[in-house]
């Protein structure tokens, strides 16, 4: 087959140096791909940058977005505004289900340029990322081509219902990371169930790899890798860590990641009663009501990293005894499961989103209900004082990784999902 890949056009694919998780996908799915297959991907040109240039197997094609920088900076402008209104009262600026990532002019010069490029490549299939505003721009220059919709997040259903409709008929398929994305999606567009598939996102579980000695002493590492928001749990985790030192005064706890005030759509549109009582923290600075939560017996406990290099993650993972994920929000798929799973370390996290479709509760890992900081603090007690549970539990997560979430799993699962539908539509089948 030949496979055309959008990722997100304000991130580039670069070996060694990605900064996010879908970057990070693009990048080990589409290399992998292109062993078997031609594989093409759209990139943003950025200056002294070559139009075309072939890694890996792949050909990126990048095109000139000049002409969408002044578009996305008043978008941007204009969401500011709205936030403001949006955290401050109850009242609105703009459509909250209609952020300036779902705008039709975001980034519109880039794809159509896309767009018209395609129609010179005779692509078996357009891999989309995330903007369902770019799947009717295809369409309507590339009528028999087949195109896949792959969103990381719950944008589908949380977005304005009838602009995503509008822009999801023209897709064939629409893929999501979790059942529980896809079923959201299924649940929101019953008219589409027939489109929709879970590929499941993976990690290099040849990097990521489990330390050969589990701690048995009163010294041990507790994780949290990810964006430091309200939504994201690192409040409920450092008020669990408040009696988890006080359990075990020499456990330490290593907080990776930005610390942010607030995250793109949460709070816009949310009938998730856990979501609407995060509104008060992001009120104010959320990194010092973070600061608010450690006590003195803390003090030396807690270590806020900052952001890490994505190719010095392991490192810190090998220094953990255990990985905590206590999101507030349905987390679709987060790689920090993934990473936790592959590098052989017990897990605590919630019951959120897609997390208990990549955990098996009591086996690899320990799942708790979202918010509870009593039960956080106990789950994680509970396994340090058991060396002989962590090390069981590790060594079952280690095994779920390499069996069902690598990266060569998740390429496979792509490729299989579009040859199967291949085998079932005609080419100039157009999506209605």
């Amino acid at each position: 087959m030949k496979i055309a890949f959008i990722p997100e056009p304000c991130v580039q694919i670069r070996p060694t140096k990605q900064a996010g998780s879908m970057p990070i996908w693009a990048y080990e799915i589409t290399r992998r791909v292109a062993q078997r297959h031609e594989v093409i991907v759209y990139e943003t040109q950025l200056d002294g940058q070559p139009a075309e240039e072939k890694r890996d197997g792949v050909l990126f094609r990048r095109l000139r977005a000049a002409r969408d920088r002044a578009p996305l900076k008043q978008l941007r402008h204009v969401d500011t505004l709205r936030r403001v209104w949006n955290v401050g009262e109850k009242l609105y600026f703009s459509k909250p289900d209609q952020p300036y990532l779902s705008s039709s002019i975001y980034f519109r010069s880039f794809i159509h340029q896309v767009a018209r490029d395609l129609q010179d490549r005779h692509c078996d299939f357009v891999h989309i990322q995330n903007y369902p505003q770019f799947v009717p721009v295809v369409r309507r220059q590339n009528p028999r081509l087949r195109i896949a919709l792959h969103v990381q997040c719950e944008w589908l259903s949380h977005w304005n219902r009838n602009m995503i409709r509008s822009r999801l008929k023209d897709a064939d398929l629409a893929i999501g990371p979790s059942e529980y994305i896809t079923s959201q999606i299924r649940r929101a567009f019953p008219e589409f169930a027939s489109r929709c598939r879970t590929v499941v996102n993976g990690v290099d579980v040849n990097r990521f790899k489990a330390r050969e000695v589990v701690r048995t002493g009163e010294e041990a590492s507790l994780l949290f890798v990810g964006r430091v928001s309200p939504e994201k749990g690192a409040h409920v985790l450092l008020q669990a860590f408040q009696e988890i030192v006080r359990v075990r005064p020499q456990t330490r706890l290593r907080i990776i990641g930005k610390v942010a005030s607030q995250s793109e759509g949460l709070l816009m549109k949310s009938d998730d009663s856990m979501i609407e009582a995060l509104r008060p923290y992001y009120h104010t600075n959320y990194g010092e009501q973070l600061k608010k939560l450690i006590t003195p017996q803390m003090e030396k406990n807690v270590e806020f990293v900052g952001m890490v290099p994505n190719s010095r993650l392991e490192e810190y993972y090998r220094e953990a005894d255990l990985v905590t994920i206590p999101s507030v929000w349905q987390d679709p798929m987060p790689f920090t499961v993934l990473e936790g799973l592959a590098s052989g370390l017990p897990i605590v996290a919630t019951r959120s989103g897609g997390i208990p479709e990549m955990i098996e509760d009591g086996i690899s890992g320990t799942l708790i209900d979202r918010g509870n900081v009593e039960q956080l603090s106990s789950a994680v007690l509970g396994l340090l004082r058991n060396p002989e549970r962590r090390r069981t539990m590790g060594a079952a997560a280690r095994a779920r990784a390499a069996n069902f979430f690598s990266w060569d799993h998740a390429a496979e699962s792509l490729v299989e999902t579009f040859q199967s539908y291949a085998a079932n539509s005609t080419p100039n089948q157009k999506a209605s």
